[in-house]
């Protein structure tokens, strides 16, 4: 069974990371709760990596993962067909931003981001932002045969 006090620990030593380097509450995904496992699993005397690692080879290995995920998706485009969405918001700058998004077979993938702040905000305008992501696709599938 857990101790207590020992919990009560070690909840306080991740708040304090946590607070420290105001890191949002929203970070506490499954990724976290993934990442903690694996710490808490890890081999004796685990030394977790260092900045240099992160920011480079692990990356780098992540970014090949996410691309072998999203070509199995892209694989799937002529099977299930594509539907492009879109949503518009202002970040913190007071940017207008639209984001483009593919959605097939019940799967959501991010395309792009547009930054909209210099133009007006009209059906037309917005429809040659979505008209630009179909040209894409065409070409990129068309490119694939």
């Amino acid at each position: 069974m857990f101790d207590a006090q020992a919990r009560e620990d070690v909840d306080a030593a991740i708040a304090r990371c946590y607070y420290a380097h105001g890191i949002p509450f929203n970070v506490v995904k499954p990724q976290f709760q993934e990442m903690l496992y694996a710490i808490n699993n890890a081999p004796k005397g685990y030394v977790p990596p260092k900045y240099e690692r992160l920011r480079t080879s692990l990356r780098d290995k992540e970014r090949s993962r996410i691309d072998s995920q999203l070509n199995a998706l892209r694989n799937e485009w002529p099977t299930y067909g594509v539907s492009i969405i879109s949503n518009g918001w202002s970040n913190v700058k007071n940017q207008s931003l639209i984001n483009k998004m593919v959605v097939s077979g019940g799967k959501a993938m991010f395309v792009n981001g547009y930054d909209c702040s210099e133009s007006e905000h009209t059906s037309q305008n917005i429809a040659d932002i979505l008209l630009k992501a179909i040209d894409h696709k065409i070409i990129v599938h068309n490119s694939s045969l």
